[in-house]
């Protein structure tokens, strides 16, 4: 007798929940598999853009490094639009391969022959088009938490930092055949995102309800968002303010002071990178038996004492404090994700990740700028190196001034998280 096939009503809950789970986890690795392709092309193109400037560009070297700064202004003022306006017309998912495209053909027109100006005004539109896809992609990600829990924010951030690894190595590889060859890899994977983004199955999204509930327009999304994500926004921008001071600083310091080769430079980078990408999701797992708003604290006062400590340790101390640096990193980075998921309004997940991303880019975009007045004003003619060391203490101060201005909301949120965990 043939036995009757079960229906899903009746097929046993073991079987229907292993399903459900199996589901889950493939989802999160095809999100966490796009945010890695997202993030490539722009840290691919980081190592061609001396070549290109030098080959194609000749005598601009201002332009050189505003080519490092206008992609993060228009990320800074073109995600939180985008954000808001994704969360006003539905899922994220549906706008990502526009945004892919866009992104795509602007990095294919970089590398092109065209004058300084007009090279400079398509990287302030690449920024945007790349960051808001970024938004759109953490947007569906942190719609996963509900069945995978906080740690999928882990996964997401982890594939961004491996990414940034990832691809300058790449870049560089990439550099001696073309300085153009990273920007034409660039365009894609960005295509290649543009076309796999609709194949990623729809987890979020606005109903039919909720997007005549909630009010248009970007003053609106900033309202109703920004209140609950003051302290992730916060400590986004002092993340990537810290990175933006020491980029170029630490590259400075450690040729003048260490004698280091450009190289060994390239290594001490990838020793605090590489800590920092493993220690996302382990750091989001150690959120289920520590409270978050301590891994927090721990991580904003221990990346503050090893960004300072670059001023005075020894040569043989420079990758023990990049790795504290990266690791500590990691356990400010990874509740700074968790926290904008989870705080955010109902539908509005887009802007919360927008308004993370855009401070993040402002922090990235003030960061060189600081660094380089405080360089300035500070060094002598008896100490060139005394400007470096006051970049890594303003790097290190603004930690400690977060801390002092969120006391009270890290205070309230440890005790709710250690009541839960209890």
């Amino acid at each position: 007798m043939t036995q009757p096939k079960l229906t899903p009503s009746l097929m046993p809950v073991s079987t229907m929940a292993a399903s459900s789970t199996t589901g889950a986890e493939a989802r999160l690795g095809s999100a966490v598999a796009l945010v890695f392709v997202q993030m490539l092309p722009a840290t691919l193109v980081a190592p061609a853009i001396r070549p290109l400037f030098a080959t194609y560009h000749p005598g601009h070297e201002g332009a050189m490094h505003a080519f490092m700064a206008v992609n993060m202004l228009g990320a800074a003022l073109a995600a939180p639009v985008l954000g808001a306006w994704s969360d006003r017309h539905g899922r994220p998912r549906d706008l990502l391969p526009f945004v892919a495209l866009l992104d795509a053909l602007l990095l294919f027109l970089l590398a092109a022959p065209l004058p300084t100006s007009a090279v400079l005004a398509l990287r302030m539109l690449e920024g945007a088009a790349h960051v808001g896809g970024m938004t759109l992609l953490l947007a569906e990600v942190s719609s996963l938490r509900r069945t995978q829990g906080a740690s999928v924010m882990g996964w997401a951030g982890g594939a961004i930092m491996f990414a940034v690894a990832a691809g300058s190595a790449i870049g560089g590889t990439l550099v001696p055949f073309d300085p153009r060859a990273p920007f034409w890899t660039g365009a894609a994977l960005a295509a290649a995102l543009a076309a796999l983004a609709p194949l990623l199955p729809a987890t979020t999204g606005v109903s039919a309800a909720g997007v005549g509930e909630v009010r248009t327009g970007l003053r609106a999304a900033l309202r109703e968002t920004l209140p609950s994500l003051r302290l992730p926004v916060l400590a986004a921008f002092v993340g990537r303010f810290t990175v933006g001071c020491i980029v170029v600083t630490f590259a400075l310091f450690a040729h003048r002071a260490h004698g280091l080769s450009d190289r060994v430079v390239g290594w001490l980078f990838s020793a605090f990178t590489l800590p920092f990408a493993a220690m996302m999701v382990p750091v989001e797992r150690l959120a289920r038996r520590v409270p978050r708003a301590g891994l927090l604290a721990v991580g904003l006062l221990a990346h503050g004492a090893a960004i300072a400590s670059l001023a005075w340790v020894p040569t043989a101390g420079l990758p023990i404090a990049m790795v504290v640096a990266g690791t500590a990193a990691a356990l400010v980075f990874a509740p700074t994700l968790a926290y904008a998921a989870e705080l955010a309004p109902e539908g509005r997940r887009s802007s919360a990740m927008a308004l993370v991303g855009g401070a993040g880019c402002l922090g990235m975009l003030l960061g060189p700028a600081v660094a380089g007045i405080t360089s300035a004003l500070v060094r002598t003619a008896a100490d060139p190196l005394r400007g470096h060391r006051a970049v890594f203490l303003v790097a290190a101060g603004s930690h400690l001034v977060l801390l002092l201005v969120a006391r009270t909301w890290l205070q309230g949120r440890w005790r709710a998280e250690r009541a839960k965990i209890d």
